[in-house]
C-alpha cells in the first residue's frame, strides 16, 4: 500500500472516541508516521516503546538496532496504570513481526477493545486486520469491524 491509501483507510470509524493508537514505525519514516495519525484524527503523546532488538541491522546514518512505537491520542483515553514500562527488549523476529510483550503492556495502559492494523500475528483478546494476520496463528473472526477498516 502507498503511504496515500493508508491515510485514507477509514480508522475512525473502526475506533473509540477516546482512545489511543500505537504506531510502530523504523527511524527514516518518523515523519510519515505522524502524518497517518493525523490523517485518522490523532495527535501525537509520545513515544510508547522502544523495542531494543539485540542486534544491529542495516542503517544509513547509524546501524538500527532499535524500533519506535508511537503513541497518538484522540479525545480523553483512560490510562489505566503509571508502571508501564517504555523499553522492550526482545529478540528481532521474521520481517515486521513485533514482540508478544506489546499487547500485555497496551492492556495493562489502557482497556479495550483492541485492534491490530497490518498485524503478522492473531492476540488473544485482539481483532487482528491485515494480509498476513494469519501468518502465525489463526485470526480473530471479526469480519464486521474489520470491513469497516478498508
Amino acid at each position: 500500500m502507498s503511504l496515500d491509501d493508508i491515510k485514507a483507510l477509514r480508522v475512525e470509524q473502526v475506533c473509540a472516541r477516546d482512545c489511543l493508537l500505537f504506531m510502530w514505525t523504523v527511524s527514516h519514516l518518523q515523519a510519515a508516521a505522524i502524518d497517518v495519525a493525523a490523517a485518522w484524527g490523532f495527535k501525537p503523546v509520545s513515544v510508547a516503546f522502544v523495542w531494543d532488538k539485540g542486534r544491529m541491522g542495516m542503517g544509513y546514518w547509524t546501524r538500527q538496532e532499535v524500533e519506535i512505537c508511537h503513541l497518538f491520542k484522540r479525545g480523553k483515553p483512560r490510562r489505566l496504570s503509571k508502571g508501564v514500562r517504555s523499553l522492550i527488549k526482545a529478540p528481532r523476529r521474521e520481517h515486521s513481526r513485533k514482540p508478544d510483550e506489546q499487547y500485555g503492556r497496551i492492556e495493562k495502559l489502557v482497556d479495550g477493545p483492541y485492534l491490530e492494523l497490518f498485524a503478522r500475528q492473531a492476540w488473544p483478546g485482539w481483532s487482528s486486520w491485515g494480509n498476513e494476520s494469519e501468518k502465525y496463528v489463526a485470526a480473530n473472526d471479526n469480519q464486521d469491524l474489520l470491513g469497516r477498516v478498508a
